[in-house]
């Protein structure tokens, strides 16, 4: 049986930094990353409550990473260690990451752990995601 070889080309997004923004603490312990269009006040106000319940400060304990709808970004072009990322309403590949992943499982890398998610939108309108993410949140920050 012979092996055959697939060539796969990853395309590498250029650093454009009219195509995000990062937000709040210049040295976060958190960084949140969601998408600009699923963000709104509402959103912004369930995120802190979330931040708060799980013990850190909103305003200096973490980065808001607000990428364009669809943007692609690497998130190693930040010179930033971050121990966790929160991720709402994008996927790892849009962020660098060819992985199989599932939402609301915590994934561990070498220096940091991530949580994907749904948007803050859809998780404020579903009883039962809002439920499971902070049973996600609890097992990592609170137990």
């Amino acid at each position: 049986m012979a092996l055959s070889l697939i060539d796969q080309v990853f395309h590498i997004p250029e650093l454009n930094p009219e195509t995000f923004s990062m937000i709040g603490a210049e040295e976060g312990k958190l960084l949140v990353i969601v998408d600009e269009g699923a963000f709104g006040t509402d959103e912004e106000t369930m995120l802190n409550n979330m931040i708060t319940a799980i013990k850190f400060d909103p305003k200096s304990d973490i980065s808001k990473l607000i990428l364009k709808r669809g943007q692609p970004i690497i998130l190693s072009y930040f010179q930033r260690d971050f121990k966790n990322i929160l991720v709402f309403g994008i996927t790892p590949d849009q962020l660098g990451l060819n992985i199989e992943f599932k939402s609301y499982d915590i994934l561990h890398f070498e220096k940091y752990r991530m949580l994907v998610c749904d948007s803050i939108t859809e998780i404020r309108t579903v009883v039962q995601k809002k439920q499971l993410l902070w049973a996600r949140l609890q097992e990592m920050f609170l137990k």
